[in-house]
């Protein structure tokens, strides 16, 4: 299914406030399911808690993306 989707697809935007571990899960994630070795996954790191910051960063990866990229958002808006 990941195949299909990414088709020729080479970058993978993660924008994410988890730049912890969890960001490192969420790459391996995504390298397993995916049968091609010339992709590359970026994490764009946010603000935490932060919607606003992580929509900003959202739009300038959309502007600065090439295209068929696939940018994939993550974010946590909540406090513990």
């Amino acid at each position: 299914m990941v195949e299909f989707i990414l088709g020729n697809m080479k970058n993978i935007y993660l924008i994410t406030d988890c730049v912890d571990i969890a960001a490192v899960e969420m790459k391996a994630v995504i390298r397993s399911q995916v049968k091609s070795s010339n992709i590359t996954i970026d994490i764009a790191p946010v603000a935490p808690l932060s919607i606003i910051n992580g929509s900003f960063i959202l739009r300038l990866m959309a502007e600065v993306a090439s295209p068929g990229s696939i940018l994939s958002v993550v974010l946590n808006p909540l406090k513990e």
